[in-house]
């Protein structure tokens, strides 16, 4: 049938009368399929896939090997590659912005550097997504003023921030991070601000200070943030590990399958994971969201080889406080 509106996908093509084939297939074809079941984002394991690190000494940043998705296009860097960063203003800080681009008319996928304005508050570029162009947002870029060096207390990770970018978890789901991820990052703002006035009050007293009282507050800052750094660090694996879980990574449990049915309210899911040879239950969770979106209920239940003894049953208990944070009680 000669008509644009249907695709019938995919089919081996036959000659027709003119000796040429009656069915082709575009790029745009296949991506458009995958992009059905493939969020786009970038892959949460391992957790430092297409992480923006410093260089160290130097004004320039690294971005780690990886892969990422976007409108069905996949993008994969086999090494690490050095991205070097526009000089310093000598007024004002700036915001630098590092993308993984998809460019559909170039047909080319790629790791793209902006250079923000400098500002007494700078802002960074904003992503640009439209026909042509998709951004996923890897990090921002602190330069401030007469900066020589990109540390990592400069570097903004955004990978997890759903709204600019996101990780692409499993097929036919993507998680939406940005809640989580603005709260950690608030968190870090808050402490990137109380260490940048520890410091501006030590470069000022630096001068009047003896060679070894020097090295002691040296010392201090660096360990401090070294804490911080590992504890945030570990903060973003938790949270990719917790993108990737889907009811104990039923990928791993060969001769399974799991069922995932929701209420018509859409607040209600259930996932039941099964043996596929005689259909006895594995484990089944329940996810309950109150109708404010405040409070979610997950009940999860680990069976024995029988398919009806309980193994393990634990209850969590969701809920965004009054005051914006988030509390999880396990029973």
């Amino acid at each position: 049938m000669d008509d644009d509106r249907f695709l019938f996908f995919p089919f081996n093509a036959s000659d027709d009368e003119h000796g040429d084939p009656d069915r082709v297939y575009d790029a745009e074809d296949f991506a458009a399929y995958f992009g059905l079941f493939i969020g786009d984002g970038i892959y949460p394991n391992p957790s430092s896939n297409l992480q923006v690190t410093p260089a160290t000494g130097t004004r320039a940043v690294i971005v780690l090997s990886g892969a990422g998705m976007a409108r069905g296009h996949g993008y994969r860097q086999k090494e690490p590659i050095t991205i070097p960063i526009n000089a310093a203003s000598t007024v004002n800080p700036r915001r630098d912005t590092i993308v993984l681009r998809l460019n559909e008319t170039e047909r080319i996928f790629s790791l793209v550097y902006t250079a923000g304005t400098p500002a007494v508050s700078p802002v960074a570029p904003a992503v640009v997504r439209n026909d042509d162009i998709y951004d996923l947002k890897l990090a921002e870029i602190l330069v401030n003023r007469n900066a020589a060096e990109i540390t990592w207390a400069d570097i903004t990770d955004t990978r997890l921030n759903g709204a600019v970018c996101g990780v692409v978890t499993n097929v036919v789901q993507s998680v939406d991070s940005t809640t989580l991820y603005n709260q950690y990052q608030a968190f870090q703002t808050a402490k990137m601000a109380e260490w940048n006035t520890a410091q501006t009050n030590w470069q000022s007293q630096a001068n009047s200070q003896l060679t070894t009282q020097q090295s002691t507050w040296q010392t201090q800052l660096n360990s401090q943030k070294s804490t911080f750094d590992s504890w945030f660090a570990g903060i973003q694996l938790d949270i990719a590990l917790t993108a990737a879980f889907d009811l104990d990574n039923p990928a791993a449990l060969p001769g399974t399958r799991l069922t995932v049915t929701k209420s018509s309210d859409g607040r209600a899911i259930t996932e039941t994971l099964r043996r596929t040879s005689n259909n006895l239950n594995v484990a089944r969770r329940l996810t309950n969201i109150s109708a404010d979106g405040k409070t979610i209920v997950s009940e999860e239940t680990v069976y024995q080889a029988n398919g009806t003894t309980v193994q393990r049953h634990t209850t969590a208990t969701t809920v965004k406080n009054a005051d914006g944070s988030i509390t999880t009680e396990v029973v």
